[in-house]
């Protein structure tokens, strides 16, 4: 844990303070940061089919191999890296195009080109998640610096989105994997009728059809025609398939299972939300323990101290905590019965994990509607003057209705003193002019004497 404060403290110091902009070229640097993350990802999703029992499309994340799971957390390091990075190259990006439109076109089209490989056989990697991530998480990076809001709100909000970015590209990306060893299945059978499969795929769990000949009237319809010796790929409903028509005339080798549709990328989402927001905790933790100032924190995730912040905070340890005991009487419940009950507590887990995630933004919407009142009247205090001051509205009559009502009362008096203090000056000046005026009677000949 040392190690990696020290790695981050470093790499937020070596990118340069939140104010220094990078005078460099801010769309190689951008294209450039994008390139290093990708390859760390690509690097460790090849450890994905090498799970226990197959791969299953992270359906159950218990199959991943542990260099897998604890490539996930190294993952944020890199992570929080190229969002920093992309912080400051966004920023001399603004410097030479200050307009917003223009910006959001160019980093559109910018993300379009990355789209565009699609079509290109460079590498296997599926370019459309990516390019739609990279133009979203470019936008929201922008909109970002518009707000300057470091508060949990947005911290929150980025980690559910790159969770999310990241578990779309991870699902997509282990599907070619897939795809590609469903293709050298075909192969091999259509051949040899035998089946020589690598050692870290299962037949029993990692597919649910291994057909030899399938009868052309038993296609799917959306496969449509598929010339002698040739194959093709196939994603839809919720599964996988690979078919290749045989060139013996005995029909089609399909090799396929079912992928779940959209539950495996919410289950490793929900995992990738989870680990992201206890490793940033962690990092803010340990910036605390070490007595680490906040003024100096180069990262710009947290903002001062607030209320906010404490009641989010507690909302989310007292979340992880009922969470954490459900879970362990859930896995005790079923640990007699493995075999008959190891799916279910897979997805109850993934379960738990989404729903870990619902509360918590239910967390930050109760925080923000406690806190709102306040901080309208802190605003309105800082604005306050002797007149002019309009009175705020809550609908109830609770503790925050009674400050409220407090402030509401404050205003009145304050208006009500400014005008005795008016009265009270006009008095004064109408005392002082009488009281000169009355001099004068008694002394006329005052004036005579001066200009004599």
């Amino acid at each position: 844990a040392l190690i990696f404060l020290l790695g981050q403290w470093a790499t937020a110091f070596a990118l340069g303070r939140p104010g220094e902009r990078v005078r460099t070229w801010p769309t190689a640097l951008l294209l450039l940061g994008l390139g290093v993350w990708v390859v760390l990802l690509l690097s460790l999703l090849q450890y994905t089919c090498q799970a226990q029992w197959g791969w299953r499309a992270f359906l159950y994340l218990g199959d991943l191999a542990p260099p897998a799971l604890w490539g996930i957390l190294v993952l944020w390091s890199p992570t929080l890296a190229l969002w920093l990075w992309s912080l400051r190259t966004l920023e001399a990006l603004r410097a030479r195009i200050p307009d917003r439109g223009r910006r959001a076109a160019y980093l559109v089209g910018l993300a379009g080109l990355l789209g565009l490989l699609s079509w290109c056989d460079l590498w296997t990697i599926d370019y459309l998640p990516l390019a739609l991530g990279a133009g979203l998480w470019w936008l929201g990076q922008d909109f970002y610096l518009d707000s300057s809001r470091t508060s949990m709100t947005w911290l929150i909000l980025w980690l559910l989105f790159f969770a999310i970015l990241l578990a779309a590209f991870a699902f997509r990306q282990t599907l070619l994997i897939d795809r590609a060893a469903q293709a050298e299945m075909a192969l091999i059978i259509a051949d040899q009728d035998t089946l020589e499969m690598p050692a870290y795929y299962h037949l029993d769990a990692g597919w649910d059809t291994i057909s030899y000949a399938t009868a052309p009237h038993l296609l799917p319809a959306e496969l449509g025609p598929l010339p002698i010796g040739e194959g093709r790929a196939l994603l839809s409903s919720g599964r996988s398939d690979y078919f290749y028509h045989r060139t013996d005339g005995k029909g089609y080798v399909q090799v396929g299972h079912d992928t779940r549709g959209y539950q495996p990328p919410l289950a490793l989402a929900s995992l990738l939300f989870i680990v992201g927001l206890l490793y940033i905790l962690a990092l803010r933790i340990g910036s605390w323990l070490l007595a680490y100032p906040l003024a100096d924190w180069p990262y710009p995730l947290f903002g001062p101290a607030s209320l906010r912040v404490r009641i989010q905070l507690s909302f989310f340890g007292v979340a992880f905590a009922a969470f954490g005991l459900v879970g362990w009487f859930t896995f005790s419940f079923f640990r007699a019965e493995p075999d008959f009950a190891y799916g279910l507590l897979e997805q109850l887990l993934s379960l738990y994990a989404s729903l870990l995630i619902a509360v918590g933004a239910l967390g930050i919407i109760l925080a923000n509607s406690i806190t709102e009142p306040i901080v309208r009247i802190g605003d309105k205090l800082s604005d306050t003057d002797l007149r002019n001051n309009q009175p705020l509205n809550w609908p109830r009559q609770d503790e925050i209705g009674r400050l409220v009502q407090s402030y509401n009362q404050m205003i009145v008096a304050l208006a009500d003193s400014a005008e005795q203090l008016a009265a009270s000056e006009r008095e004064g000046a109408w005392r002082e002019m009488a009281r000169q005026v009355a001099h004068e009677i008694k002394n006329p000949l005052t004036p005579m004497k001066l200009q004599l």
